[in-house]
C-alpha cells in the first residue's frame, strides 16, 4: 500500500520551506562576503529559495513512489528509501502501541501520522508519515486485533490459565 496522495505537497511544503528558508537566510548571511563567487541579489536570492523548494517537492514525489508497507500475518513490513532501500519487518507479537496523531493541517487534509512502538524499543520504530485517516484507524484496529487473536492462540497453546487436574478433580 501507498501513502496518501497529499503526503506529497504536504511533506513538500513542509520540507520545501524548511530548505527554502534555509537558503535564503545562508545567502542574506553570506552576502557582501567573499565566501561566495558570485554576488547575491534579491532575484538569486529567491531564485536560490525557489530551487530549494522544488528540489524538496521532487524529492518528496521519489519518496512517495517508492514508499510501500503492507500488513502480513506475522508484522507490518514496510520497503522505503530513494537512493538507499530499506526493507522492514515489525513483527505484530513486539508492537505495545499503535499511535494515530494529526495536527490541524492534517486534520483539514484528512491525513494522519501512525507511530508503531515496540518492546524494547524505547522509541518509536516505524511511523508511517502520512496515510488517510481512516487507514490509520483501520491499521490501528486489524493490528490490535491480531494481536488478540495471537495471544489468544498462544495462551491456548501453552496451557496458561488451564489447571492441572487428576480424575477426580484434584490437583496433583
Amino acid at each position: 500500500m501507498r501513502l496518501h496522495p497529499l503526503s506529497v505537497p504536504y511533506r513538500a511544503a513542509a520540507r520545501g520551506l524548511s530548505l527554502g528558508t534555509t537558503l535564503l537566510f545562508l545567502g542574506l548571511t553570506l552576502a557582501g562576503t567573499e565566501a561566495l563567487p558570485i554576488p547575491l541579489t534579491r532575484p538569486v536570492l529567491v531564485a536560490a529559495a525557489l530551487a530549494g523548494f522544488l528540489l524538496a517537492a521532487l524529492w518528496q514525489v521519489a519518496y512517495y513512489r517508492r514508499f510501500d508497507y503492507g500488513l502480513s500475518d506475522d508484522g507490518l513490513e514496510i520497503a522505503s528509501g530513494v537512493i538507499s532501500r530499506r526493507h522492514r519487518e515489525i513483527p505484530l507479537r513486539r508492537v505495545q502501541n499503535v499511535d494515530i496523531s494529526r495536527n490541524v493541517i492534517q486534520r483539514a487534509l484528512g491525513l494522519a501520522a501512525l507511530d508503531l512502538e515496540t518492546a524494547g524499543g524505547g522509541g518509536t520504530e516505524a511511523s508511517l508519515r502520512y496515510v488517510s485517516y481512516e487507514e490509520a484507524k483501520r491499521l490501528q484496529r486489524e493490528i490490535q486485533r491480531r494481536k488478540r487473536g495471537a495471544a489468544t492462540e498462544f495462551r491456548g497453546a501453552e496451557g496458561v490459565g488451564e489447571r492441572d487436574t487428576d480424575a477426580e478433580g484434584e490437583r496433583p
